[in-house]
């Protein structure tokens, strides 16, 4: 079984119980980090197509400008 407490006294486990704690904690952070990095790719789409918005939009500016002084 392993313990979770993070004031454990380490030097009576044994070293598979060890491994067995350290192994579970790094699973779940991988699986934190991978779901992060899913959600930082998301926020740079979002931003990738609000800049291609803007730059739209700044296009479509410019002609109605043009349109005005016509």
């Amino acid at each position: 079984m392993v313990r979770e407490s993070v004031d454990e006294d380490w030097s009576n486990l044994d070293i598979n119980e060890v491994i067995e704690f350290f192994s579970k904690k790094f699973k779940m952070q991988e699986r934190v980090t991978a779901r992060q990095d899913g959600q930082l790719a998301q926020n740079d789409d979002v931003i990738a197509q609000q800049k291609d918005m803007i730059v739209r939009l700044k296009g479509r500016i410019k002609q109605l400008e043009g349109q005005i002084h016509e």
